[in-house]
């Protein structure tokens, strides 16, 4: 059963950023890098960056620090009227109009709420790994902040577009605001306050399954939040606002969904000799040698169960394509739903056969790093940056929903949904005291 609540969101006030969220909001934290972290510094002194992703700065301590410092930052708009708080419990719309590398222009649409924070897999379903780095980072900003400062993206299933053709009246009316992004992806924002429509969607959304497509890190820092707050605060009621946490729903038949691949690269290899690597390939792996990149890509594409390698000091480009599907079940449990995903077969049958490279290995994070582009994981490579590459197929839509629904996890970054769900729209306080 899934519990959604309207609730009153804190967002920017548009006469203090002068009209434009485009100075102010960014990409989730997670994918600014550190010269994207220094643009958005520049753009603006409120922009939402100072917050979600601070700087480090020399002499940093327990007591003074990013955290404490974006819990200033926080604090200190919300005085100065540059966030404000609304006087009404909404749901937002979300729209976002995009194309990729030349891709036909589509329109993906989402809503914004509460929702109860469910311990069990089976309500709300993961379908990643997850890192302890990553959630203790996020924890202690959610303690220095007592907000979600940032968007948990799930999918549902709405196969008749009964919600979607609900709220498509209101996406014809005039948005909050609209700007665009540095990835040239146009995001539109409404706020609804109709007491009638929201009691439709949280009617449409009570028996819902929900899998998380972005944000796993953040979902279950709210839950150790939760438990925190709860042990902090037993006598708080149900509707206290750490029982709950924002996402950004969008609809797994929405025809503006689009999943990317995320490309590995492995570097710190030690005694990697590449001949021996190519000939252990070879057991189960067929290789094909390319020099036009264009068709080696293309190729890539068009073949199951098929990889690009890129050798550092190696002029060819090689696609390795899996020889019998009776390989997966030698190596990977054949009862599991994602056995047969090609990100499965790339962590056991290689990263982790041949290179050594296992669970607690991609934990530590010092091996494999990853890429959205091809062409770039390519150069990457080619620029003696890495010592291997692969480029690997993207994994379908309902491959997640197979594989969440059995409660299996992939591996880390085994999905780029694109575009990601903008940072600084819409906030929500759920500070002890704070009722939904």
């Amino acid at each position: 059963m899934v519990d959604i609540y309207p609730f009153k969101g804190i967002r920017y006030n548009l006469d203090k950023t002068n009209n434009d969220m485009s100075l102010v909001a960014t990409e989730p934290y997670d994918k600014i890098s550190p010269d994207a972290q220094n643009k958005y510094y520049e753009q603006s002194p409120y922009n939402i960056v100072r917050v979600i992703l601070g700087k480090d700065e020399p002499g940093d301590t327990e007591s003074s620090n990013k955290y404490t410092r974006a819990a200033g930052y926080f604090s200190q708009w919300k005085q100065e009227n540059i966030l404000i708080q609304e006087q009404e419990a909404s749901v937002y719309l979300y729209e976002q109009i995009y194309s990729f590398e030349g891709s036909e222009t589509k329109s993906r649409k989402a809503f914004i709420s509460m929702v109860k924070i469910e311990e069990s897999p089976d309500v709300i379903r993961p379908h990643e790994n997850t890192l302890s780095g990553p959630k203790a980072d996020r924890l202690k900003l959610l303690q220095a902040t007592g907000a979600n400062l940032e968007q948990i993206f799930v999918l549902y299933s709405d196969e008749n577009n009964t919600l979607q053709n609900k709220l498509q009246t209101e996406y014809k009316t005039p948005a909050l605001f609209s700007y665009k992004d540095d990835f040239e992806v146009i995001h539109k924002f409404w706020q609804i306050t109709d007491t009638d429509l929201i009691s439709y969607v949280q009617k449409e959304m009570k028996n819902k399954d929900l899998f998380i497509a972005d944000g796993h890190h953040r979902y279950e820092t709210y839950i150790n939040y939760k438990r925190e707050q709860k042990a902090k605060h037993p006598e708080a009621n149900e509707q206290q606002a750490f029982n709950f946490c924002m996402m950004t729903f969008i609809a797994m038949e929405d025809p503006g969904l689009t999943i990317l691949p995320t490309h590995r690269l492995i570097k710190n290899l030690e005694k990697f000799d590449k001949d021996d690597f190519l000939a252990e390939i070879s057991n189960n792996f067929s290789i094909t040698k390319y020099m036009d990149e264009a068709k080696f890509v293309t190729d890539i594409k068009a073949n199951k169960h098929s990889f690009g390698l890129i050798i550092n000091g190696e002029e060819n480009l090689f696609l390795i394509t899996l020889k019998s599907e009776a390989l997966i079940d030698k190596y990977i449990d054949p009862a599991l739903k994602s056995k047969s995903l090609d990100v499965s077969i790339l962590h056991t049958l290689i990263l982790d056969t041949i290179l050594g490279i296992d669970k607690d290995k991609l934990a530590q994070q010092t091996n494999v790093f990853y890429k959205r582009s091809a062409q770039g994981t390519i150069r990457e490579v080619k620029n003696n940056n890495y010592q291997l590459g692969f480029i690997i197929n993207s994994t379908e839509i309902n491959e997640v929903k197979e594989v969440a629904r059995a409660g299996e996890r992939m591996p880390q970054k085994s999905t780029d949904f694109f575009p990601k769900i903008a940072s600084g729209l819409v906030i929500a306080n759920i500070s002890a005291g704070e009722v939904v």
